[in-house]
This record gives structure tokens, sequence and C-alpha cells, in this order.
């Protein structure tokens, strides 16, 4: 039996991601509703690890027989949780937040093997550095990363807005 894996994700990020670990997977949507999770409920990384377990659980039971990978990231600042933003006016109000900041990116990911009952769930959190932005660079980021939590990328160093990146922590549950 080889094994098959899903990745719960439209997210071209975590596409490239399976990529670069050699891992074969095909893409499927999730049919998890991310806001029926109460953030006031949970700690950070307790709040991504439930949603990304909910995007995988969303998709296990159509597909016993893969193993499906799912996660989700936010952003914490201010003691605020910041998902993606709403629009382009919601991306300006979250870079201005963010601008000059020091906060924290959680990325929860979970594994479902639905035939064997498996389920494996963590959460990494990285402490991010942002440089103060000027309005106009606002403007001109808030288009960019409508899809991202936080409205922009540590990925793409042409933004040159995240100064430094250290790796809080990692667990598994």
């Amino acid at each position: 039996m080889s094994l098959s894996f899903l990745l719960a994700s439209a997210s071209p990020r975590r596409r490239e991601v399976c990529r670069l670990l050699g891992i074969r997977f095909r893409t499927v949507q999730h049919r998890f509703h991310e806001l029926s999770v109460d953030s006031r409920r949970f700690r950070p990384g307790r709040y991504v690890e439930t949603v990304a377990r909910g995007k995988a659980l969303s998709v296990a039971p159509l597909h016993p027989d893969a193993v499906v990978i799912a996660a989700d990231t936010i952003v914490v600042a201010r003691g605020l949780i910041i998902g993606k933003p709403r629009d382009t006016a919601d991306a300006r109000r979250i870079l201005g937040i963010l601008s000059g900041s020091v906060h924290r990116v959680y990325t929860g990911m979970c594994l479902a093997w639905e035939r064997f009952g498996v389920q494996a769930c963590s959460h990494e959190v990285s402490v991010v550095h942002a440089r103060p932005l000027s309005e106009r660079e606002i403007d001109a980021l808030a288009h960019k990363h409508l899809d991202k939590a936080g409205a922009y990328t540590m990925q793409e160093r042409q933004d040159r807005f995240v100064t430094r990146i250290d790796r809080k922590s990692t667990r598994l549950n």
C-alpha cells in the first residue's frame, strides 16, 4: 500500500512547502468554516491547532485511506489575533498595527488519517520584527497579500517589511 497525501489548502505557499519536503500530494478544498472557532476561547497556539484540526477532519472521512495535511496561521500583536484582511482598507489597518512592531506568527498543523484514527497536531511560533512603514509603503503593500494572515508574507524579500525572525517553539499533541 502506498501512502496518499492530501493537502487541505489552496495556499500556494503550503503547496510549495510540501513540494520542498518531497511530499507527493493532491490538493483538496476543506469544508471547515474557520470563523466557527471562537478565538477568545483559546490561547493562540491551541487556536491554530483547533482550526487546522477542523480543516483536516472535514476532509479525512471523505478520503479514509489518505493522510490529510492541514494548517492555519494567525498573527498576534498588541493582544489582538489578526487573520486575513477582509479588504484593502482592513489590510491598511492591520499593516498600521504591525508597522514597527515585534509580533508573533502562529502556524498550526494537523495530520489526520481516518482509516487508522490518527490525528497529530502541533504549532510553531515565530517572533517577527517588523520595521516601521510609511503611509505610502502601507498603501503599496495593502493590496498585495489579502489572502495572508497579517496582510503580509515573510517569503517576499522585496517587501523588506520583516527585519528578523526568531523561532520560538514547536510542540506536538
